[in-house]
Protein backbone atom coordinates (compact mmCIF):
# COMPACT_ATOMS: atom_id res chain seq x y z
CA UNK A 1 0.00 0.00 0.00
CA UNK A 2 1.42 3.20 -1.10
CA UNK A 3 1.69 5.98 2.00
CA UNK A 4 -0.07 8.90 1.06
CA UNK A 5 1.86 12.60 2.49
CA UNK A 6 -0.82 14.71 3.89
CA UNK A 7 -1.46 17.95 1.93
CA UNK A 8 0.11 20.18 4.84
CA UNK A 9 3.42 18.42 5.38
CA UNK A 10 4.97 20.56 2.45
CA UNK A 11 3.59 24.05 3.98
CA UNK A 12 4.69 23.06 7.25
CA UNK A 13 8.12 22.52 5.50
CA UNK A 14 8.71 25.49 3.78
CA UNK A 15 7.22 27.48 7.13
CA UNK A 16 10.34 25.64 9.01
CA UNK A 17 12.81 26.63 6.15
CA UNK A 18 11.47 30.24 6.26
CA UNK A 19 11.45 30.78 10.33
CA UNK A 20 14.86 28.63 9.95
CA UNK A 21 16.24 31.36 7.17
CA UNK A 22 14.97 34.27 9.20
CA UNK A 23 16.29 34.08 12.60
CA UNK A 24 20.07 33.17 11.31
CA UNK A 25 22.63 34.83 12.84
CA UNK A 26 24.66 37.20 10.61
CA UNK A 27 28.67 35.47 10.35
CA UNK A 28 31.50 38.24 10.38
CA UNK A 29 33.78 39.45 12.75
CA UNK A 30 35.08 42.92 13.24
CA UNK A 31 39.16 44.20 14.11
CA UNK A 32 40.69 47.54 15.32
CA UNK A 33 44.60 47.40 14.72
CA UNK A 34 47.00 47.79 15.90
CA UNK A 35 45.17 46.69 19.15
CA UNK A 36 47.67 48.38 21.04
CA UNK A 37 50.13 51.61 20.63
CA UNK A 38 52.34 53.97 22.11
CA UNK A 39 52.59 57.73 20.91
CA UNK A 40 54.50 60.80 22.01
CA UNK A 41 52.49 62.53 24.31
CA UNK A 42 50.89 65.06 21.85
CA UNK A 43 51.28 63.04 18.57
CA UNK A 44 49.17 61.09 15.63
CA UNK A 45 48.71 57.67 15.25
CA UNK A 46 46.75 55.56 12.62
CA UNK A 47 44.23 53.12 13.42
CA UNK A 48 42.62 50.85 10.90
CA UNK A 49 38.78 49.56 11.39
CA UNK A 50 37.73 46.64 9.40
CA UNK A 51 35.05 43.85 8.85
CA UNK A 52 34.60 40.73 7.35
CA UNK A 53 31.24 41.74 5.84
CA UNK A 54 31.44 44.96 3.53
CA UNK A 55 28.03 45.68 2.66
CA UNK A 56 27.56 48.05 5.82
CA UNK A 57 29.81 50.90 7.08
CA UNK A 58 32.12 50.57 9.95
CA UNK A 59 31.85 52.88 12.80
CA UNK A 60 34.73 54.25 14.78
CA UNK A 61 34.21 55.68 18.20
CA UNK A 62 36.58 57.71 20.15
CA UNK A 63 36.98 60.79 22.32
CA UNK A 64 40.24 61.61 20.58
CA UNK A 65 40.44 64.49 17.86
CA UNK A 66 40.32 62.88 14.49
CA UNK A 67 42.23 64.20 11.46
CA UNK A 68 41.98 62.51 8.11
CA UNK A 69 40.38 59.69 7.01
CA UNK A 70 40.05 56.78 4.62
CA UNK A 71 37.29 55.10 3.62
CA UNK A 72 35.98 51.54 1.41
CA UNK A 73 33.47 48.69 1.72
CA UNK A 74 34.11 47.07 4.91
CA UNK A 75 37.21 49.23 5.89
CA UNK A 76 37.82 52.51 7.45
CA UNK A 77 41.12 54.01 8.23
CA UNK A 78 41.20 57.50 10.93
CA UNK A 79 43.90 59.62 12.29
CA UNK A 80 43.48 60.68 15.80
CA UNK A 81 45.39 63.65 16.76
CA UNK A 82 46.75 65.71 19.84
CA UNK A 83 47.13 62.53 22.43
CA UNK A 84 47.68 63.86 25.23
CA UNK A 85 46.08 61.43 28.38
CA UNK A 86 48.40 58.84 29.13
CA UNK A 87 46.03 55.95 28.29
CA UNK A 88 43.10 56.58 26.12
CA UNK A 89 40.16 54.02 24.08
CA UNK A 90 39.30 53.59 20.65
CA UNK A 91 36.23 51.54 19.82
CA UNK A 92 35.39 50.13 16.32
CA UNK A 93 32.25 48.41 15.78
CA UNK A 94 29.18 47.42 12.76
CA UNK A 95 26.23 46.21 12.51
CA UNK A 96 24.52 44.44 10.03
CA UNK A 97 21.39 42.81 9.85
CA UNK A 98 20.34 43.13 13.66
CA UNK A 99 23.63 41.59 14.52
CA UNK A 100 26.37 43.82 16.07
CA UNK A 101 30.37 43.16 16.73
CA UNK A 102 32.97 45.30 17.93
CA UNK A 103 36.50 45.65 18.74
CA UNK A 104 38.89 48.00 20.72
CA UNK A 105 42.24 49.18 21.02
CA UNK A 106 44.21 50.96 23.60
CA UNK A 107 46.57 54.18 22.91
CA UNK A 108 49.26 54.81 25.81
CA UNK A 109 51.24 57.85 25.80
CA UNK A 110 55.27 58.30 27.29
CA UNK A 111 57.53 61.33 27.37
CA UNK A 112 60.71 60.64 25.72
CA UNK A 113 63.69 61.08 28.59
CA UNK A 114 65.63 63.96 28.81
CA UNK A 115 68.70 62.49 28.47
CA UNK A 116 69.92 59.04 28.44
CA UNK A 117 73.92 57.98 29.48
CA UNK A 118 76.38 55.65 29.91
CA UNK A 119 79.19 55.46 32.04
CA UNK A 120 81.34 52.84 33.78
CA UNK A 121 83.29 52.68 37.07
CA UNK A 122 85.89 50.22 38.65
CA UNK A 123 83.69 48.19 40.94
CA UNK A 124 86.77 47.95 43.27
CA UNK A 125 90.23 49.42 43.54
CA UNK A 126 92.19 46.66 42.44
CA UNK A 127 94.50 46.62 39.60
CA UNK A 128 93.83 42.95 39.17
CA UNK A 129 93.29 41.71 35.40
CA UNK A 130 90.15 40.25 35.56
CA UNK A 131 88.69 43.55 37.69
CA UNK A 132 84.98 43.81 37.34
CA UNK A 133 83.74 47.35 36.06
CA UNK A 134 80.32 48.83 36.61
CA UNK A 135 78.48 49.97 33.32
CA UNK A 136 75.63 52.10 34.18
CA UNK A 137 72.48 53.41 31.90
CA UNK A 138 71.86 56.62 33.46
CA UNK A 139 67.55 57.51 32.16
CA UNK A 140 66.41 60.96 32.97
CA UNK A 141 62.95 62.25 33.32
CA UNK A 142 60.99 59.57 31.88
CA UNK A 143 56.69 58.77 31.58
CA UNK A 144 56.04 56.19 32.52
CA UNK A 145 58.10 54.05 34.16
CA UNK A 146 56.01 51.06 34.03
CA UNK A 147 56.08 48.54 31.66
CA UNK A 148 59.61 50.29 30.70
CA UNK A 149 62.76 47.93 29.66
CA UNK A 150 66.25 48.81 29.46
CA UNK A 151 69.06 46.74 27.36
CA UNK A 152 72.37 47.31 27.73
CA UNK A 153 74.58 47.04 25.16
CA UNK A 154 78.40 45.82 24.23
CA UNK A 155 79.27 45.99 20.55
CA UNK A 156 76.27 44.38 18.93
CA UNK A 157 76.30 41.75 21.74
CA UNK A 158 73.19 42.44 24.63
CA UNK A 159 75.04 42.00 27.98
CA UNK A 160 71.71 42.67 30.50
CA UNK A 161 68.05 43.61 29.54
CA UNK A 162 65.92 45.10 32.90
CA UNK A 163 62.26 45.35 32.70
CA UNK A 164 60.11 47.44 34.79
CA UNK A 165 56.53 46.16 34.62
CA UNK A 166 56.05 45.95 38.20
CA UNK A 167 56.63 49.30 39.05
CA UNK A 168 54.12 50.71 40.96
CA UNK A 169 54.89 54.41 40.86
CA UNK A 170 53.50 56.92 38.43
CA UNK A 171 54.48 60.35 37.01
CA UNK A 172 58.18 61.29 36.03
CA UNK A 173 61.06 59.75 37.30
CA UNK A 174 64.63 59.29 36.91
CA UNK A 175 66.73 55.79 37.06
CA UNK A 176 70.01 53.90 36.84
CA UNK A 177 70.26 50.78 35.73
CA UNK A 178 73.45 49.14 36.58
CA UNK A 179 75.68 45.54 35.50
CA UNK A 180 78.86 44.53 36.42
CA UNK A 181 81.18 43.60 33.24
CA UNK A 182 84.29 41.65 32.91
CA UNK A 183 86.67 44.13 30.68
CA UNK A 184 88.85 41.80 28.23
CA UNK A 185 91.99 42.93 26.22
CA UNK A 186 90.07 42.46 23.18
CA UNK A 187 87.26 44.52 24.49
CA UNK A 188 89.02 47.85 24.18
CA UNK A 189 87.78 50.18 21.65
CA UNK A 190 84.08 48.56 21.81
CA UNK A 191 81.30 51.01 22.73
CA UNK A 192 78.43 50.71 24.99
CA UNK A 193 74.82 51.89 24.59
CA UNK A 194 71.58 51.54 26.24
CA UNK A 195 68.24 50.96 24.70
CA UNK A 196 65.43 51.92 26.34
CA UNK A 197 61.90 50.55 25.19
CA UNK A 198 57.96 50.68 25.81
CA UNK A 199 56.69 47.29 25.69
CA UNK A 200 53.21 46.55 24.55
CA UNK A 201 52.34 43.30 25.98
CA UNK A 202 52.18 40.99 22.44
CA UNK A 203 53.20 43.89 20.01
CA UNK A 204 56.49 44.55 19.51
CA UNK A 205 58.54 46.98 22.03
CA UNK A 206 58.48 50.72 21.43
CA UNK A 207 62.15 51.97 21.20
CA UNK A 208 62.21 55.77 23.15
CA UNK A 209 65.88 56.09 23.26
CA UNK A 210 69.18 55.44 22.79
CA UNK A 211 71.71 56.67 24.79
CA UNK A 212 75.36 58.09 23.32
CA UNK A 213 77.91 55.75 22.52
CA UNK A 214 80.62 55.39 25.33
CA UNK A 215 84.44 53.82 24.54
CA UNK A 216 85.06 51.26 26.50
CA UNK A 217 88.74 51.72 27.55
CA UNK A 218 91.12 48.67 28.76
CA UNK A 219 93.60 49.90 31.68
CA UNK A 220 97.36 50.10 30.53
CA UNK A 221 98.09 46.54 31.90
CA UNK A 222 95.51 45.36 29.49
CA UNK A 223 96.91 47.01 26.51
CA UNK A 224 100.26 46.02 27.47
CA UNK A 225 99.05 42.19 27.49
CA UNK A 226 98.18 43.07 24.01
CA UNK A 227 101.25 44.20 23.22
CA UNK A 228 103.58 41.40 25.00
CA UNK A 229 100.90 38.56 23.37
CA UNK A 230 101.53 39.87 20.01
CA UNK A 231 105.43 40.77 20.04
CA UNK A 232 105.42 37.24 21.40
CA UNK A 233 103.59 35.70 18.25
CA UNK A 234 105.65 37.92 15.70
CA UNK A 235 108.52 36.02 17.42
CA UNK A 236 107.66 32.69 17.30
CA UNK A 237 106.18 33.54 13.64
CA UNK A 238 109.85 34.65 12.50
CA UNK A 239 111.75 31.97 14.33
CA UNK A 240 109.48 29.35 12.69
CA UNK A 241 109.98 30.77 9.71
CA UNK A 242 114.22 30.69 9.64
CA UNK A 243 113.82 27.32 11.42
CA UNK A 244 111.74 26.05 8.51
CA UNK A 245 114.61 28.09 6.24
CA UNK A 246 117.49 26.22 7.64
CA UNK A 247 115.81 23.37 7.60
CA UNK A 248 115.28 22.65 4.00
CA UNK A 249 118.83 24.82 3.08
CA UNK A 250 120.14 21.42 4.80
CA UNK A 251 118.50 19.26 3.14
CA UNK A 252 119.62 20.88 -0.60
CA UNK A 253 123.05 20.93 0.48
CA UNK A 254 122.70 17.03 1.75
CA UNK A 255 121.67 16.33 -2.08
Amino acid sequence: MKAICPAWVPFMLLAAVIITAGTAKVVFEVTLSPRMVAVKRGGSVWLNCSSTRNSTEVVLETSLPKGKEERGPGWMSTELQDITKQTSFVHCYQTCEGESKNASATILTYDPPEHVFMKLEKSSSSQNIHQTYNLTCRVIKITPVRNLSVILMKGAKRVHSCKLQNYAESGTKSFNITHAIALRPHDHGQEATCQVTLDLNAEEPVLIATSSKLELKTPETHRGVIAAISAISMLATVLLGIFIYLVLARGSTQL
